[in-house]
């Protein structure tokens, strides 16, 4: 349904989540609305979330509407980092100081609720919740390295604790006022969503003959500051510093960008061939 009217409020349908569950925008709010499994499962991450000092939206009201279930947050905002930074790139060629900024701000405010927010390591949760079993099957030719590789990183960052992750932190779920989006929640080693935020962009190529292209870059001199902006993060939790694992996470983050893109070929070849070169034949 293109609308919904829910506790007095019109809503507009915006999107459709992997999950089925569905996203509305309303006048000063959104709703999200669906299978009560699905939609509970995000609920409860985003109110740990809220509890613990995350930036995150506030949950005006839950509920059920017919046989679904559904959740009503405060809006953030009509403007993503992800708009602002490619409206900054088509008029500016890069993304401004002043919204760099403020990306920056959300990601120290979001990073240091997180490391406090410690949970059990589960590194098979980790594994699934990134889709390594996934690729695998997507890959069977590199089922074996795949699984070295995998090895080999989690013993390299076995030095961070697991904390509450949401397993999409990038500029499509940031705003100026905070985070949204937590259905792909998972646990994860501390660094995982840090270096997500700066290396999604990473997986989408140049502009040409491909159904996504990048439409803003990161400048070397802006990933330094985000990395030590990380690393201060780590040094005040008594983590090791993130930006000497860059790699490593950003491998992670390289195996969730992968997978189940058949949708988009051309887009799923030039990511197949990046990825293997980079991460299996380096």
């Amino acid at each position: 349904m293109p609308n919904l009217t829910v506790e007095g409020t019109d809503f507009t349908l915006v999107t459709k989540q992997r999950s089925g569950q569905r996203v509305y925008r309303g006048k000063d709010s959104y709703l999200r609305i669906g299978d009560a499994a699905a939609v509970s499962r995000e609920l409860t991450t985003h109110q740990k979330m809220e509890a613990l000092g995350f930036p995150v939206a506030s949950i005006l009201s839950v509920g059920s509407f017919g046989t679904e279930s559904y959740f009503i947050e405060q809006s953030l905002g009509e403007k993503r980092f992800r708009d602002l930074f490619e409206s900054d790139f088509s008029t500016l060629g890069s993304v401004s100081d002043a919204h760099f900024s403020d990306f920056l701000c959300v990601s120290e405010r979001y990073l240091t609720a997180q490391s406090k927010a410690l949970v059990t390591p589960d590194p098979e949760n980790f594994a699934k919740g990134i889709h390594l079993d996934i690729l695998r099957e997507e890959l069977p030719q590199y089922i074996t390295s795949l699984r070295d590789k995998f090895e080999r990183v989690l013993q390299k960052i076995s030095g961070f604790p697991y904390v509450l992750t949401h397993g999409d932190f990038n500029p499509s779920n940031m705003y100026p006022l905070g985070v949204i989006d937590f259905e792909d929640s998972f646990s994860a080693p501390f660094g995982f969503d840090a270096i997500c935020a700066l290396s999604t962009v990473e997986w989408f190529p140049d502009p040409g003959d491909f159904e996504y292209v990048a439409k803003y870059r990161f400048t070397p001199s802006q990933k330094l500051e985000y990395l030590a902006m990380c690393d201060a993060v780590c040094a005040r939790a008594g983590f090791p510093a993130v930006s000497q694992y860059y790699g490593d996470f950003a491998f992670c983050r390289a195996v969730w960008s992968t997978v189940r893109m058949q949708a988009w070929p051309k887009l799923q070849t030039w990511r197949y061939e990046r990825f293997i070169k980079t991460f299996l034949f380096s």
